[in-house]
């Protein structure tokens, strides 16, 4: 039987981080750079709260800046091969407003190596933890750029 891997998106997946800082620098008239962020909590570097940094990455998707997101260097690669001997799931912290433009992207540099897509976000919440989705779909493994989510689903 194959085991399940989870899959997290952004900045695992996707160069998601520096697309999205042009974007939001762009918009809000700011100078920030990749160098300026110690955790990946950035709306601590941006002195907002998590409910307004979750609306404008709602604002970014609607701007269609998403469609510039490339995958990482290896990873189309990676997934191809793991999917031959794995079922693999994205889990994702992106919320659920943004799932059409998120299957489209995954369609699109990922054709058919996902059997689902979990979205831990609603709205301007996170409304279950990835370790939550990786329990309940039964997956040993999470591949994730996030060190408290990747230590979350490892206990």
């Amino acid at each position: 039987m194959k085991k399940i891997i989870a899959v997290d998106i952004d900045d695992t997946l996707g160069e998601y981080h520096q697309t999205f800082l042009e974007f939001y620098n762009a918009t809000y008239n700011t100078k920030f750079k990749k160098d300026d962020f110690c955790h990946i909590e950035w709306e601590k570097t941006w002195g907002i709260s998590q409910e307004e940094m979750i609306l404008r990455t709602i604002a970014f998707d609607k701007s269609g800046a998403k469609e510039r997101i490339a995958p990482r260097q290896g990873a189309q690669e990676m997934i191809k091969k793991l999917a031959k001997s794995h079922i693999l799931h994205i889990v994702t912290n992106r919320p659920i407003e943004i799932k059409a433009n998120t299957e489209w992207w995954i369609e699109k540099y990922f054709p058919g190596k996902f059997t689902d897509m979990h979205f831990c976000g609603k709205g301007s919440k996170i409304i279950r933890s990835k370790s939550t989705v990786c329990k309940n779909i039964r997956a040993p493994i999470l591949l994730e750029d996030h060190y408290r989510n990747a230590h979350a689903c490892a206990n």
